[in-house]
């Protein structure tokens, strides 16, 4: 029978190696490949024990080729087959968990007929942020009489100048939860509710689109407590 203090003392031994099981995995060694006509070897070091899966392929988005490695923190993977003057794509890391990649080139010429994988496309440039400029007050505003009290009470949140700017400001909001398809809410009554999570921005429109009020809300939950449907807000199409 155990006593007391050794059963406690193997508890605690056991947790603390369920523990370090559980710790990050990092790579402390970046993978490195030598590669000759037909084959080659990558090694990479971690900074605790883990299994050894490397995959492999002509293409990056699809490595096919998956090979397994003893556990340790010192990891080495030889692969034979390969052809010549081919460019290999490869992902290093743990059965279940990706840790690192790279890629190289075996010795020699290609093979007739074999062709090295094309890099991956570039990522499509993002299109230029519209630039928009505010109709007058007059047609952004829905209630001209309430201007001055919402500036007066809301307009240093967006550190407007004078109503007129507030007003700007209120219908620029608009038109960039169009382009970025902000949260939204419709009440029955045509009231759009729209919030910015990010700044925590909040503004109430009209059926018409004219604004009723702007301003950042005290509370995170907020919008969450406004009435109304979710809503998806964007521009309409152009004319044709």
């Amino acid at each position: 029978m155990l006593s007391r203090m050794q059963f406690f003392f193997w508890c605690f031994l056991l947790c603390g190696l369920t523990v370090s099981r559980l710790l990050a995995v990092v790579v402390s060694d970046p993978p490195a490949a030598t590669a000759t006509e037909n084959s080659a070897i990558i090694r990479w070091g971690t900074d605790v024990e883990c299994g050894t899966t490397l995959k492999l392929g002509v293409n990056p988005a699809e490595l096919k080729q998956r090979i397994e490695g003893t556990v340790g923190t010192k990891h080495e993977v030889s692969v034979n087959g390969l052809l010549p003057g081919t460019q290999y794509y490869f992902s290093i890391g743990t059965a279940k968990k990706a840790l690192g990649k790279g890629v190289f080139t075996t010795k020699g010429k290609s093979a007739a007929g074999v062709f090295s994988a094309k890099p991956a496309p570039a990522p499509l440039a993002k299109p230029p942020t519209p630039v928009y400029t505010p109709p007058p007050t007059a047609k952004t505003w829905g209630d001209r009489t309430s201007l001055q009290d919402h500036f007066n009470r809301h307009g240093a949140d967006f550190h407007a100048m004078n109503p007129d700017d507030y007003a700007s400001k209120a219908w620029l909001f608009l038109q960039r939860a169009m382009d970025e398809e902000l949260p939204a809410k419709l009440d029955e009554d045509g009231t759009l509710r729209i919030w910015d999570p990010r700044n925590r921005s909040f503004a109430a429109y009209n059926r018409n689109f004219t604004t009723k009020t702007y301003f950042r809300p005290n509370s995170s939950d907020y919008f969450q407590r406004q009435p109304g449907k979710p809503v998806k807000v964007r521009h309409a199409p152009p004319k044709s």
